[in-house]
Formats: C-alpha cells, structure tokens, sequence
C-alpha cells in the first residue's frame, strides 16, 4: 500500500501542489518518512547531512513525538530531468520561505541589537505593530517565551511592561497589547 501523503501535503514547501502530483514529486525527491520519540536525537552537530527534513509533526529537538520527512538534498536542489511543474512550484515555495525566514532573523537581530530590555520590547512591540498596522494587537508568545525571544529575563521584562504601562505608553493582557 501506497504511503499517505496528508501530512506532507500541510507543509509550506508543497503549498499548491496537490494529490498525484505531490506523490510524484515526493517519489522523484526520494522522500522517506521517520518518526521520532520525545528527546530523541534527530541530527547530531557533527553528522554531515545529506537529505534536508520537513518537520510534519511535532517540534525539533524532539520535544514530544514528531514525525520528519527527508528529501534528498541534491534532488531538491536541481530541477529534475522532467521539469515538473510540481518541482518548480516547490523551488518557489521554499524560495519564498527562506526570504520570510531572513525577515524574520533581520527584525529579530534589530530588537537584539538594542541594549536595555525596554529598548527591545518597544523594538519588537512597535515593529508587529506596523506589520500588522494596528495599535492594538495580540503576540506569539506567552511571557516567558517573549522574553527568551528577546533575550533577556523574564522578571526584569515584566517589571519593564509594568514600569511602561504606568507612563501610558502601552497597555496589555496576557498576549495582547495596546500601543497608547
């Protein structure tokens, strides 16, 4: 029986590539799929890969259970004898990813560069605001999470938010804030 390919159909790499085609391409990239338990070592910094791994299920560093399809780098990498329309929509897509990563790294090394952990909260609060270009807006992340994002500690980030929140210069709950 044929492997089902649901999974690997929700990933961003194959956005707009669907049923037979996706399976052709999977086949043609010498895709295989490997389930890993919780702390188990997924790739170790000395192994050399040769195959690049979409995380369908769980998170890296195995953290809970989760499931990765390899793909053979050199084929994912070149277009194949049958300049499939497929392949070349993949080659977009995970063009388009890593430009979104390289924002995303560039917005980050921006509040980091900041030095006070006021300087990198208002860094980060007033760039999502203006991508989502609104003054009131909810985070990705919950208090410790933002703060390892920035990092910086947790305590002194929160009494940070307080200190600012008591100058009117924002409001929030939880996850959401208010840009004043």
């Amino acid at each position: 029986m044929a492997p089902s390919w649901q999974a690997e159909a929700q990933a961003t790499l194959f956005g707009g590539i669907k049923g037979e085609e996706l399976e052709k391409l999977l086949v043609c990239m010498d895709s295989t799929r490997k389930k890993y338990r919780r702390q188990e070592m997924i790739l170790s910094e000395e192994e050399i890969p040769d195959r690049i791994g979409i995380v369908l299920e769980g998170s890296v560093i195995a953290e809970k259970d989760c499931e990765i399809c390899w793909m053979h780098i050199g084929k994912v990498l070149s277009v194949c004898p049958a300049a499939c329309p497929c392949h070349q929509q993949m080659l977009r897509n995970l063009v388009t990813s890593l430009a979104g990563k390289n924002v995303a790294f560039s917005e980050k090394i921006t509040c980091l560069s900041r030095r006070s952990t006021r300087e990198k909260l208002l860094s980060y609060l007033s760039e999502t605001a203006k991508k989502e270009k609104k003054r009131h807006f909810v985070i990705p992340f919950n208090r410790q999470e933002l703060a390892d994002y920035l990092c910086v500690d947790r305590s002194a980030m929160s009494a940070e938010l307080s200190k600012l929140r008591r100058e009117g210069v924002l409001d929030y709950k939880r996850s959401e804030f208010w840009l004043l």
